[in-house]
């Protein structure tokens, strides 16, 4: 079994990460999904408003609280009465990982429609003109995943990684004229202790590595050393945005915040 490596982070600072938009989101070169996010790979954009913040938490909230009901009307009780900061204090007295599977972590087709009402998604529109997201999974909608990271719990964040990496293990065909790009969004943050690193510059490099299944989650075994790479985690506050190249090396940091770290991804397709 792969154990999850003990990767190095520095921490960023907010001129770090590039402001993207229509201008500057291909660097004024060709919109191919290699030329996505400029120099480095990544940018983020503006925040969602402290309003629909919330709507998007409660959404989230909502969801995880119908998991735990499936499997016990008790659990989902309990899970309803924690605020998600908070799911933490009970994960332990109910069935986490039959609540977190990938299906699991999938929002339904009315919650992805109500998400995509937020101003994020002007921001996707203006970057990437008429878009879609992606349905890999095949659930028959467009799909929007989220994450509950719980504090100083290694099992819940994954491998560094490459997103295309996914598409090549599973043979999931991209969609014919189509590209790709990724949004990450973090819900509920702890700047500097928990929060998603990146990799600059990794989208135009070679990094070979081998899967294999381990549990639940797909484990990436790099042929190469981590330790030589600069990994570089967000700033961002709730709500900001990470929009970056679907080649670009990624991971989330364990979490040493006191808060439960929630975030929701999204696959961009676009001409």
């Amino acid at each position: 079994m792969s154990a999850l490596p003990n990767y190095k982070f520095s921490d960023a600072e907010g001129h770090d990460f590039p402001v993207l938009n229509a201008a500057n989101a291909f660097e004024g070169r060709e919109r191919t999904e290699a030329n996505f996010g400029g120099t480095l790979g990544y940018g983020t954009a503006k925040a969602l408003a402290a309003d629909e913040l919330a709507h998007v938490k409660s959404i989230l909230h909502r969801k995880v609280a119908t998991n735990a009901a499936a499997i016990d009307p008790e659990h989902g009780k309990l899970v309803s009465g924690t605020s998600i900061e908070q799911y933490h204090t009970v994960a332990d007295r109910i069935e986490h990982a039959k609540m977190f599977s990938k299906a699991g972590r999938i929002l339904s087709d009315a919650d992805v429609k109500a998400i995509r009402e937020t101003s994020l998604f002007d921001t996707v529109r203006d970057m990437f003109g008429d878009y879609t997201l992606s349905d890999e999974e095949g659930v028959g909608w467009e799909q929007i995943s989220f994450r509950f990271v719980r504090p100083n719990v290694a099992q819940d964040v994954g491998f560094l990684h490459k997103d295309d990496w996914f598409w090549q293990y599973n043979n999931w065909p991209v969609p014919a004229g189509k590209k790709r790009a990724k949004c990450w969004v973090g819900l509920v943050v702890d700047a500097g202790r928990n929060g998603l690193g990146l990799v600059p510059e990794s989208h135009t490099g070679t990094f070979d590595f081998d899967a294999e299944q381990v549990g639940n989650k797909l484990a990436f075994n790099p042929r190469f050393n981590p330790d030589d790479l600069d990994i570089v985690r967000f700033p961002g506050p709730a709500g900001q945005p990470v929009f970056f190249n679907y080649h670009t090396l990624h991971v989330g940091s364990v979490n040493k915040g006191n808060l439960t770290r929630v975030s929701m991804e999204f696959t961009i397709l676009f001409n």
